[in-house]
């Protein structure tokens, strides 16, 4: 299994030949990188950059950090752990374990986009949508464009304005309209992230 680490851009830039993929824009709390390893804990801070990485976890409640990846993707994780499986020009692959991931996920780039979760599988055809990973059920909820959930089998397509609630040992269902309240949470997390949520033209009278 392959595994990715990070390096901090001070007196290990130069010596780091691993290709720059992201850098830590903003960060609410205590942030950590492989801290489940104690011979490697690193704490993030804004500018850091970074090379790669296996976790990023926020270890407090509200905690938040923003990463924007160098193809310009957007990540923020609020009280959650992820895991970059893949990240190349063609694919990346993110892993959440738990918490909440909001996705800016950059538009016009010929590259396939996937988060995994215990729960379900995600194929990103949008541009701002939410994952929440729980142990009993797993969130999704959609701002703009399309992600397409799938499991065991079965998909369901979630569309901006949306959302679907995937429990264990449960079939998929077809998603809903969302409620106002996880909306409002939802675009809240997106303009922390910099990137605000458009709202729709209101109708002419």
């Amino acid at each position: 299994m392959k595994y990715f680490f990070i390096f901090i851009s001070l007196s290990f830039s130069l010596a780091v030949k691993a290709e720059f993929i992201a850098k830590v824009d903003f960060v609410r709390g205590n942030i950590t990188v492989n801290g489940v390893n104690p011979a490697f804990p690193i704490n993030l801070r804004e500018g850091d950059k970074i090379r790669a990485f296996p976790k990023t976890k926020p270890k407090k409640t509200g905690s938040f950090v923003r990463i924007i990846f160098a193809n310009g993707d957007k990540v923020g994780l609020s009280n959650g752990e992820i895991v970059l499986e893949k990240f190349n020009k063609k694919e990346s692959v993110f892993g959440l374990i738990k918490g909440q991931f909001f996705n800016y996920a950059k538009p016009g780039l010929d590259r396939k986009l996937k988060v995994k979760s215990r729960n379900v599988s995600l194929g990103v055809r949008g541009t701002k949508y939410m994952i929440e990973e729980k142990t009993d059920y797993s969130y999704i909820c959609v701002c703009e464009g399309e992600v397409v959930a799938t499991k065991g089998g079965r998909n369901s397509s979630v569309k901006a304005g949306y959302d679907l609630k995937v429990l264990p040992g449960k079939p998929i269902n077809q998603s809903i309209e969302a409620n106002d309240v996880m909306l409002k949470m939802v675009t809240d997390n997106f303009a922390l992230l910099g990137e605000p949520v458009q709202k729709p033209k209101d109708d002419d009278q």
